[in-house]
């Protein structure tokens, strides 16, 4: 495959990586200021941050071409597309895709990964 296609490919998942980092990030906002605020726990906010983080990270390590953001985004994505299928409750398949799709075009240009 040309190396055209690969540095496209892992610019593709870098950004999607980065937008779903920064809508995990929102979200962790959203539930979390209200659990802190009624003093309940706020253990799935902090989760979502960290989860964000770790998207956002690798959006940006993708774009450097570090192996190392490569792994987080294929155990991020994985971890958070088992997540969603297994889960009882209703899940968007909006989600599945793009984790879906960020595991395979990483995938894909791994070798172009340093």
């Amino acid at each position: 495959m040309e190396e055209s296609k690969k540095r496209l490919y892992l610019s593709i998942a870098s950004t999607l990586a980065w937008i779903w980092g920064i809508i995990m990030l929102f979200n962790a906002i959203v539930f979390g200021i209200p659990a802190i605020s009624m003093g309940k726990n706020f253990g799935f906010p902090i989760l979502m941050l960290v989860m964000g983080g770790l998207y956002c990270f690798s959006g940006y390590g993708l774009r450097k071409k570090r192996r190392m953001a490569g792994v987080v985004a294929l155990v991020v994505s994985g971890l958070v597309l088992i997540l969603n299928i297994i889960s009882p409750a209703r899940v968007s398949l909006l989600a599945i895709l793009v984790n879906l799709a960020i595991i395979i075009l990483v995938l894909i240009s791994w070798k172009e990964l340093v």
